[in-house]
């Protein structure tokens, strides 16, 4: 099992609970203090901490609610937590669903599916801007397909969506 999920079964053990609102409630009753952290794409999830061994652990609030849930089902392979409306962090008892990879991305908004798109599309780039600069400048002077895929080592097909701006628009 895996350091997160040993960590959220250990504080299901210990007694942490949630409010049914997303807060998340210690064994003596208090409310819990939540991290709020941020990808560098932008999305945005809450955290809270317990005293797990000798160590301290974050737990990542919606898995937690979600084991409390729906139990151990969510450590299954291919399983996420969904947040049904698309609010990452409005982690409420009736916002919490679990589901596989491809009905979590849907639960976003569009605008955040486009942007982790187009950072995962970026980090896959090959070619620098004057590159792709310097590739459509060959075209216009002339260059046929083969030797530009020669120069700047790229299949035919990315030559070609680069030329016709279907990426690096």
């Amino acid at each position: 099992m895996s350091k997160n999920n040993d960590a959220i079964v250990c504080a299901a053990e210990k007694g942490y609970t949630t409010d049914g609102l997303g807060e998340i409630v210690s064994p003596s009753g208090l409310v819990l203090k939540q991290n709020i952290l941020t990808t560098k794409c932008g999305y945005q999830s809450r955290e809270f901490g317990i005293r797990h061994g000798k160590n301290a652990q974050n737990v990542p609030s919606a898995r937690f609610i979600a084991y409390l849930k729906y139990g151990t089902s969510i450590f299954a392979p291919g399983t996420e937590v969904r947040h049904l409306n698309g609010n990452s962090l409005d982690n409420s008892w009736d916002n919490i669903a679990i589901g596989t990879p491809s009905e979590n991305q849907m639960d976003k908004s569009p605008e955040l599916r486009l942007r982790v798109a187009r950072t995962a599309a970026a980090s896959l780039r090959s070619l620098s801007e004057e590159e792709v600069g310097s590739l459509r400048r060959d075209r216009e002077a002339g260059a046929r397909y083969k030797e530009l895929m020669v120069k700047y080592k790229l299949a035919k097909s990315t030559v070609s969506y680069i030329i016709n701006r279907k990426t690096y628009a």
